[in-house]
């Protein structure tokens, strides 16, 4: 969407806060899905009163991205539905439940149950939200809104961290319910995305969410142009079968599954549900806090990002994101060779802690948060809901699949093995986004469409 006005200019910061109230779910998101990486310590040493291996542990890990599998088909049909709004107000029934269950458990089938339901959960946040957030945005800064959205995530990973570490598990899981409330409480009050209520033929609130978010009164140009848009994005059927069989469709889930392979082939979530383990293993003095660190870090650079995105663009970010990992990957593999192989490493025992630092920084100006932008802006309105509903079970094969294959080769080889299958594959990723990511910014959703059909160079 862009500034078409002739007679008044459109206002950017009404866009910010409909956006800042909205994130409130995602760090809800956030803290759910970092509970894990202060968790295990904990629940390996008894933590809800009852006793849990680490066996146990890890199928704790990889339930809660299996839970993205049950909101896949949930976030397409509700979004296509109800709405993106309240879709995502309908969101902190499961979030709070989820919490409940820890606080209240009393073995482990209770804590399964947990993480499935904050996976579906979760899983639909990511659907959805940065879907509402790209359709309210205006394309000069969709860049840098998309982008917070992976920030408000860390923030959520940071804080969980911050007071959960100091916390008995079940006092965190209550004091965590006030995230969803709170966003509940903000949220409610804010506009529907407009391109959903232009789909469901309702005009005149379009209209009307269009003039709060743009702080306009006269918004008929941009009106119709959204219309023209959608109307010629849904002259054809919308069937699943649509997603893989239309070309703009199909090139766009093929780019984000590969986006989305590299993000957890590259360490992903193994490296935020082990970094405790991993730092641990280090026998650094700095290993109590060093947690704190890592997601302080990475949410300090998930905020710099954002003045990068949009001036940099998403493609060149992206490949010095990942080029940059795959070297900080080999760096810890290496370290963690020659501890396997009984070197004295007292000397540099803080090493690997800085190289996860530095990793935390060289994925969070790219890899990290890119993905994720760029699935609220690759699919058209006529296919994004079932199309993000796809790419969310992939997702969650991938998250499940990394998570246990890093504690199995940890487990069984050693430290150093899984980091480097991590190197190989980023290695891999970097010739991928070379050759296959379009560059996206400062370009209308519709704009995007062309490129992706080939009817634009």
């Amino acid at each position: 969407m862009e500034d078409i006005s002739v007679n008044e200019e459109s206002r950017q910061w009404p866009q910010f806060v409909v956006v800042l109230t909205s994130l409130l779910l995602a760090v809800s998101s956030g803290v759910q899905y970092g509970w894990p990486s202060f968790a295990t310590p904990k629940l390996l040493d008894k933590g809800l009163q009852f006793n849990i291996s680490e066996e146990e542990v890890s199928y704790i890990i990889m339930i809660h991205p299996l839970g993205y599998i049950l909101s896949g088909p949930i976030s397409a049909f509700l979004q296509d539905t109800i709405g993106r709004k309240h879709t995502l107000l309908m969101l902190i029934v499961p979030q709070i439940s989820a919490w409940l269950l820890i606080a209240l458990s009393t073995n482990i089938r209770s804590i399964y149950l947990s993480r499935l339901i904050s996976g579906s959960s979760e899983g639909c946040v990511f659907a959805i939200l940065p879907v509402y957030i790209c359709e309210i945005s205006e394309p000069k800064i969709r860049g840098i809104l998309g982008v917070s959205f992976s920030t408000a995530v860390v923030l959520g990973f940071l804080l969980i961290t911050a007071y959960g570490t100091y916390m008995p598990l079940r006092v965190s899981a209550y004091v965590s319910i006030s995230f969803p409330l709170l966003f509940f409480v903000v949220f409610i009050w804010m506009p529907e995305s407009p391109y959903y209520l232009i789909l469901k033929d309702n005009i005149d609130d379009a209209r009307s969410s269009l003039k709060k978010l743009r702080k306009m009164k006269n918004v008929e140009d941009e009106l119709f142009r959204i219309k023209e848009d959608i109307q010629r994005q849904t002259a054809a059927s919308n069937s699943i079968k649509d997603v893989f069989t239309a070309r703009n469709s199909r090139r766009a889930l093929l780019i984000l599954m590969g986006l989305r392979t590299l993000q957890q082939f590259s360490g992903g979530a193994s490296v935020f549900y082990y970094n405790q383990v991993i730092f641990k293993q280090t026998g650094s003095p700095l290993y109590p806090i060093a947690s704190m660190i890592f997601f302080a870090t990475l949410a300090l650079v998930s905020l710099s990002s954002l003045f990068f995105v949009d001036k940099y663009g998403r493609r060149f970010l992206l490949l010095i994101s990942t080029s940059s990992t795959a070297v900080v990957l080999l760096i810890e593999a290496l370290y963690f060779t020659f501890q396997y192989d009984n070197f004295d490493t007292t000397k540099v025992q803080s090493l690997p802690i800085a190289g996860l630092i530095l990793y935390t920084i060289v994925r969070g100006i790219g890899l990290f948060s890119i993905p994720t932008l760029m699935s609220g802006e690759l699919f058209s309105p006529r296919h994004k809901a079932k199309a993000i509903g796809i790419l969310n079970i992939y997702i969650a094969i991938c998250v499940s699949g990394t998570s246990k294959l890093f504690h199995y080769l940890k487990s069984g080889f050693g430290m150093h093995v899984p980091f480097y299958f991590f190197v190989f594959a980023t290695s891999f990723g970097v010739l991928f986004v070379y050759f296959c990511v379009p560059e996206t910014k400062g370009k209308t959703l519709e704009e995007i469409q062309q490129k992706l059909r080939g009817t634009v160079d």
